[in-house]
């Protein structure tokens, strides 16, 4: 990679990724970081959907893929350790109506193999007897790449109390969390589109739509050629959604909207950046690792502009 290309791809990173902005890494480990950036928030939403429905075997088995068999998770009531702790825990909260509202995020490079994320978040529960409470949490969490799959895995959860809300309006927030967790996962994917084409399958409905500007596809196999053909000039790119909204239509179907900024590197070394909004529709399965696409219309805000 040449002199040239190496500042173009650092500064396409800077602007998609706080993350990297705040640490001196190599043009590898940014382009690393960008991706697990996505990976880390999509398994940080998964955690909370376990708490905001009501158990069964299945969700229990997606919630203990995203933790290491040596967890350690410290709440106000002690340590958990392990599946049967975590079952434990879960049977204890299962009880009550929680909802999590996560606040900013922030994901940085540990030790080693490992990330850490913080943030803060509002958490909600309706308890038995009907009384609401609202506390502001601090999450600390620790992850490291698992050898099973690309989704990396929680080594320690710490939970601590910031303060206390009082009593207030219950807001649910299951749908927002669920559909976090795809958009992330999805944007990972199509950052690094080649090699992982397989791996879409699992979150396009079977009868799915996908809208890019004047172009359809309805078939998987129509699907990975419109992805491929429309980044056939470009060297590297990368994705970043903002402003995300959440509408629940029906019990299991959602619809979301959001802007976004796709940043890329032509061949010849070009910078380019365009700005589109998406709206999507999803259909919920809670046994299901995600939601699934039923429609993905993208409509440009502003046409490729290139920076010198």
């Amino acid at each position: 990679m040449n002199i040239l290309r190496t500042l173009f791809i650092c500064c396409i990173i800077l602007l998609s990724s706080p993350m990297v902005r705040s640490q001196n890494l190599s043009v590898a480990d940014s382009l690393k970081m960008v991706g697990k950036e996505h990976l880390i928030k999509a398994q940080y939403y998964r955690w909370f959907q376990t708490f905001e429905v009501p158990q069964t075997s299945q969700r229990l088995a997606h919630h203990m893929e995203i933790l290491s068999d040596s967890v350690k998770i410290v709440t106000q009531n002690g340590p958990i350790h392990g599946e049967e702790g975590m079952k434990g825990f879960l049977s204890y909260v299962e009880k009550w109506r929680n909802s999590h509202h996560v606040d900013e995020i922030d994901v940085r490079k540990g030790e080693n193999d490992s990330y850490i994320l913080e943030a803060d978040i509002k958490y909600q529960n309706i308890l038995p007897d009907s009384t609401k409470n609202n506390y502001k949490l601090h999450y600390y969490t620790e992850l490291t790449s698992s050898e099973d799959s690309d989704m990396p895995v929680f080594n320690l959860i710490e939970l601590l109390p910031i303060e206390n809300l009082g009593s207030g309006r219950f807001i649910d927030a299951y749908a927002e969390n669920r559909s976090k967790s795809l958009i992330h996962y999805w944007f990972y994917i199509l950052d690094n589109f080649e090699g992982n084409e397989q791996k879409v399958k699992e979150l396009l409905d079977d009868n799915f739509e996908f809208h890019l500007f004047d172009k359809t596809a309805t078939e998987y196999g129509q699907f990975v050629q419109l992805i491929k053909e429309s980044h056939k000039e470009v060297e590297a790119y990368f994705h970043a959604p903002k402003d995300v909204n959440v509408l629940q239509l029906e019990k299991d179907v959602y619809s979301i909207s959001f802007d976004l900024e796709w940043h890329g590197i032509t061949k010849n070394d070009k910078r380019i950046v365009r700005v589109v909004h998406q709206e999507w529709t999803l259909v919920n399965d809670p046994d299901e690792r995600f939601a699934k696409i039923k429609d993905i219309r993208i409509k440009q805000i502003e046409p490729f502009y290139k920076i010198n």
